[in-house]
């Protein structure tokens, strides 16, 4: 399956992928502060049901500190 994921392209050998097992397979080291699919927001609570499909534009958004 092809997707975008922050703007570059990202290949994952599965037909079938869940946001959740995404967010396992790219292991982010920064906590998560919000993610959109195709440009909507998804709930936490709705990761493990949030299906990707072939083309979906995936951006994760990460809280960062600093100062």
């Amino acid at each position: 399956m092809n997707i975008k994921l922050n703007k570059k392209d990202f290949i994952v050998e599965r037909d079938e992928l869940s946001l959740s097992e995404l967010l396992k397979i790219v292991a982010p080291r920064h906590p998560i502060a919000a993610v959109r699919i195709n440009g909507k927001f998804v709930k936490k609570e709705n990761y493990p049901c949030s299906f990707l499909n072939e083309n979906d534009r995936v951006v994760i958004v990460y809280m960062l500190g600093g100062g």
